[in-house]
């Protein structure tokens, strides 16, 4: 059978955008999630790792700040889930005008 993506997003109470991309796969083992995690925390990147969730991440908090960026878990029944947080900003910075 065919899985799904499912997309939410909400501004919270805080001026906080917080996106979710998750699907209803297999899920990830907790080693790859460990990796992938401590990838986007990490800034030495290796050359066989997957560099754009880690270059989408590090975008995010040279234009915002190390508070925002990305994250990824596994959802509680099956399948992963990828979350983004950026601020909510009336005027764009200045590293995206």
């Amino acid at each position: 059978s065919q899985g799904s993506i499912r997309l939410s997003g909400e501004l919270t109470t805080s001026n906080l955008i917080r996106i979710e991309i998750a699907d209803d796969g297999d899920g990830l083992a907790q080693d790859r999630l460990n990796e992938l995690n401590s990838l986007l925390r990490n800034k030495t990147t290796l050359a066989d790792r997957p560099l754009a969730l880690r270059n989408i991440h590090d975008r995010i908090q040279l234009a915002f700040g190390v508070e925002y960026g990305l994250a990824i878990m596994n959802n509680q029944k099956e399948g992963a889930t990828v979350i983004l947080k950026i601020p909510y900003l009336r005027q764009p910075p200045e590293a995206f005008a």
